[in-house]
């Protein structure tokens, strides 16, 4: 879980930290209850020795979520699930590069991989000292790199099972924030349509065919 950073107000940023927690939670749950229990298991924060670490082909790793092999308790899949909460702009190739590399780290060690990304759609700019500086709104083509990784075919470097929301925060009437799933209205059509592609519920369904698939 990420460190809680003063997002506008930091009841705002609990806010996201909250939608962080749901989304990992739930796809903890999700997956325990969609893949037999006889035949796997699931590391995670909540489990006893939590983070699974995973050896790499050229680094050990650790990861949010491993699914295991009952029998064997080899690692069968890795889960990476990752928060932005500001820079996102600044850092996107950094970003991308690093699930690059921890993706090709894991499959070739025929780990199976995958990655859901957790973006609120207005992030804050925050300058070295912390301070925020201005208010950045995340555009189709700040996302267009992972459409193409998503529509890459099948190598190293590319996530099996690839996911990611768009997350906007609102405050209510009583000063309390809420976080719901966004697409934007000035996405094109095709832009949506990954979105969709994308979604939680296409990662989840996706996620389990992949586990069959290594089981």
């Amino acid at each position: 879980m990420p460190k809680a950073t003063s997002y506008i107000s930091r009841k705002r940023g609990l806010v996201v930290l909250r939608s962080y927690a749901l989304y990992t939670d739930g796809l903890q749950k999700t997956s325990r209850n969609r893949l037999d229990p006889q035949r796997f298991s699931i590391q995670d924060l909540n489990t006893e020795g939590g983070e699974a670490q995973i050896e790499g082909r050229y680094f050990p790793k650790r990861v949010d979520i491993a699914i295991l092999s009952k029998k064997e308790g080899a690692p069968l899949v890795a889960v990476s699930v990752r928060f932005i909460g500001s820079n996102f702009k600044q850092n996107a190739n950094n970003y991308f590069e690093n699930l690059l590399g921890e993706c090709a780290n894991l499959r070739r060690r025929k780990i199976g991989f995958a990655h859901f990304l957790i973006l609120p759609v207005r992030l804050p700019y925050k300058s070295r000292t912390g301070e925020i500086k201005r208010e950045e709104e995340v555009n189709q083509n700040d996302l267009s790199k992972y459409f193409a990784l998503f529509d890459d075919d099948e190598h190293p470097h590319r996530p099996e099972v690839l996911g990611l929301a768009l997350v906007e925060l609102t405050q209510k009437p009583s000063d309390r924030w809420e976080a719901r799933i966004y697409t934007p209205p000035d996405f094109s059509e095709l832009g949506k349509k990954y979105l969709r592609e994308l979604s939680i519920e296409n990662f989840v369904r996706r996620l389990v065919g992949l586990c069959e698939l290594k089981a």
